[in-house]
């Protein structure tokens, strides 16, 4: 057994018998020759938190995204975690992608230089644009304007692992991320948090609520930030200010409206560092780049980021049997990036070249999905059938010009501020329009103890891009049937055992020789597991295997090569759908909150992955940037009496084993691991009159450790994020 995977298990072992030594100890035997004491029998019963509602500590046992109606975990037949927002309070993340560093299966530090959006490696595959946000996907794919949702404004993350396509459409075969903003709540919060720490650290966060008018049926919420922070990369600070109010609207046991607008502009922040892998993974023969190394110029890196979304979800049940629920958003992205991108650099030579970049790119999305949920019986089986209409139109126009630079960059004796840009030449300019209109239906299925859930979505996409530099246009039509079935066994005590098999889909743009249009890839998914949800004692434990696999995927035309048809003109440059990327692995994940003490999520996951069918010398190769093993562990305890009252500490850390820097495996990334710690200390605790204040000391990757967490060429690779050191006054009215 890995020393990795036995420590963890320990971890899991750990957590789950504590409870049981706790409930041992917690009172002392009665002393011989006397009669033990009976208590009397105290039930304290509480509503579960929906699926939506904030959840107090680490555990959540509702998901939305997992099924689109308020279903328990437990009755899931496939892996979701959740990342509550307690947790990313604790641990002070700024980004999406900070949020997910503790979720197993999840590589997050990968590209950590660029600001404007996250890249992450979910079960070994990519998903940059598989980000959701209330159950609706946030931006399209290929252009710079990205949305991001800062995570102040979350009150969860919740990642669906493997295939999600029978209800969302077009997804990743790795699976996708739903973040679901804070919404009005009864229990009103009125906090305001200011913050300061290392690399130039400013925050100003709010989050607000109440009645609107003075009326129990209208409520408000505001949540809102500003932040600057100087990234790793000298020179480079970016600056964020963003707003989301939101109003529900409840006039009666019936119908609810809840609606959304959010506000954000970006600057600052730019893809500024990209340094080669040789001075970083490899050494130079002059020794190796340092983290805070800028390869571009203060002179030109910029970027601009303004977004805008609104949203409205109106739920209305038509009687006990049947609800309606209709989601409509919007969403404008407008961005502006310059910066300066390092040409080739083997160490041949200290000296590299540079090309100025400058992109601008704005981008429209519109969703809309409505659905129906029946709850009916037949017999001995209950039903919760969920069928709905989704449609989707993303939108975007493109440009990209380039300079060439002078004079020569040294990497080891830079000098900034002395730039000559060539002539600004036009490369690119296209606009591109993808709409997708889908039709599902979901069975949620319960007999006695069994409960099975089945789906089924068929999907119908056109995409066109007009290149507005060649004149040249191109549309493509996509039809694909998507779906999933699992089934799960409710033990007593908490105990259930699923299996499940899912589909996704993705469209895949390009012809082959014969002009025939590239047909979707495909992704399929076997997973069995079983989650615990005790019921003694406040936890949520998921342990799975899965066998997950993207079919269709473009490899070379080995019958079109320059040795097979040597007349053609363009021989070798063909492309088949013949290529196959297969991962196994097992997950393994652990939220516990004990009494109001002790708090703990634990995570290890194991992943083969291969190219088990490729034309161009890939196969039986790892994908690149994809451990074999991840693990992590952040504990949390608080003090309420005693000298230590009002005193809470956290510690974690999380290790990413070894990968390789591209797909040929030629180098290999060493594995690390970083540590993270937080101190809280509530001074109401201390005198009445500071009552709902609270200070808060968070550190990241506490020893600074540099150590590189992704290579996407010979030309791009990134350190993971150095020590982030912030220290908060947060208040509470």
């Amino acid at each position: 057994m890995p020393p990795l995977f036995r420590h963890t298990l320990i971890a899991f072992t750990t957590a789950s018998i504590w409870p049981a030594v706790q409930a041992q100890t917690s009172l002392p035997a009665a002393a011989s020759g006397h009669a033990a004491i009976e208590l009397p029998e105290i039930v304290v019963t509480a509503q579960e938190p929906g699926a939506t509602d904030d959840v107090p500590g680490y555990v959540a046992r509702k998901s939305t995204a997992g099924s689109k109606t308020d279903a328990s975990l437990l009755e899931i037949p496939q892996t979701i975690n959740v990342i509550t927002a307690q947790e990313i309070a604790e641990r002070g993340n700024a980004r999406l992608s900070e949020t997910l560093r503790y979720t197993p299966g999840v590589v997050t530090e990968v590209q950590t230089s660029s600001s404007y959006f996250d890249r992450l490696r979910i079960r070994g595959f990519y998903s940059i644009n598989n980000i959701y946000l209330n159950n609706m996907q946030m931006s399209g794919t290929g252009t710079l304007a990205v949305a991001q949702v800062d995570p102040t404004h979350l009150s969860r993350v919740e990642v669906i692992k493997g295939p999600a396509s029978a209800l969302y459409g077009q997804t990743g075969t790795g699976g996708l991320v739903d973040m679901q903003l804070k919404r009005p709540q009864a229990e009103a919060p009125h906090r305001i948090g200011l913050g300061l720490g290392n690399k130039g650290q400013r925050e100003l966060n709010l989050d607000w609520g109440g009645q609107l008018a003075g009326q129990d049926t209208l409520l408000f919420r505001v949540t809102g930030v500003a932040r600057r922070s100087e990234m790793d990369a000298a020179s480079v600070t970016p600056k964020r200010y963003s707003v989301v109010p939101s109003v529900l609207w409840a006039p009666n046991g019936v119908t609810k409206v809840y609606s959304y607008v959010g506000l954000q502009r970006d600057e600052g922040g730019s893809s500024a560092s990209y340094l080669p892998l040789v001075g970083t993974l490899k050494p130079s023969p002059w020794g190796y780049l340092s983290r805070d190394f800028q390869a571009g110029d203060p002179s030109v890196n910029d970027f601009t980021r303004r977004q805008a979304f609104a949203g409205t979800e109106l739920t209305h049940d038509l009687n006990d049997q049947l609800q309606y629920q209709g989601n409509f958003r919007y969403a404008w992205v407008d961005a502006d990036v310059d910066f300066l991108s390092p040409g080739a650099f083997t160490g041949a030579s200290q000296t590299v070249s540079r090309t100025f970049y400058q992109q601008a790119a704005t981008s429209r999305a519109a969703s809309a999905d409505n659905h129906l949920r029946y709850r009916f019986g037949t017999g001995l089986v209950r039903h919760e059938v969920v069928a709905g209409l989704d449609w989707r139109r993303f939108s975007s126009d493109n440009q990209t010009s380039t300079a060439a630079t002078s004079p020569v960059f040294n990497l080891f004796a830079p000098t900034y501020g002395k730039l000559t840009l060539g002539t600004l030449a036009l490369r690119t300019n296209s606009s591109s329009t993808l709409t997708q209109t889908g039709i599902y239906v979901q069975d949620q299925a319960s007999i006695g103890p069994w409960r099975i859930m089945a789906g089924l979505r068929r999907d119908w996409s056109r995409s066109s891009t007009d290149n507005l530099v060649t004149g040249a246009s191109t549309t493509q039509k996509d039809i694909a049937t998507s779906g999933r079935v699992g089934l799960t066994y409710l033990m007593d005590g908490g105990v259930a055992p699923y299996v499940s098999y899912s589909r996704s889909f993705e469209p895949a743009s390009g012809t082959d020789y014969f002009g025939t249009a590239f047909k979707p890839t495909v992704g399929t998914q076997w997973e069995v597991g079983v989650k615990y949800a005790p019921t003694q004692w406040r936890g949520f434990l998921t342990a799975s295997v899965y066998d997950l696999k993207r079919s269709n995927v473009s490899t070379s035309d080995l019958d079109h090569t320059c040795d097979a048809a040597p007349q053609l003109a363009d021989c070798g440059s063909y492309s088949v759908q013949s290529g196959e990327v297969s991962v196994k692995g097992l997950e393994l994940e652990g939220k516990v909150d004990l009494n109001r003490n002790w708090s703990a999520t634990a995570g290890y996951a194991w992943m083969k992955a291969r190219y088990s069918r490729d034309n161009a010398g890939l196969q039986g190769k790892t994908p690149s940037n994809t451990p074999s093993q991840m693990a992590s562990l952040w504990l949390s305890h608080r003090w309420n009496s005693g000298a230590l009252a009002g005193l809470s500490a956290s510690a974690g850390v999380r290790r990413v084993g070894a990968m390789w820097a591209e797909d040929a495996n030629t180098n290999r990334i060493p594995a690390y691991a970083l540590w993270d710690a937080m101190f809280s200390y509530d001074l109401g605790a201390a005198s009445s009159s500071m009552r709902g204040w609270n200070v808060r000391l968070n550190i990241s990757n506490l020893a600074d450790k540099q150590a590189v967490g992704g290579c996407w060429s010979a030309n791009y690779c990134d350190y993971v994020q150095g020590r982030r050191v912030s220290a908060s006054v947060n208040m509470e009215f």
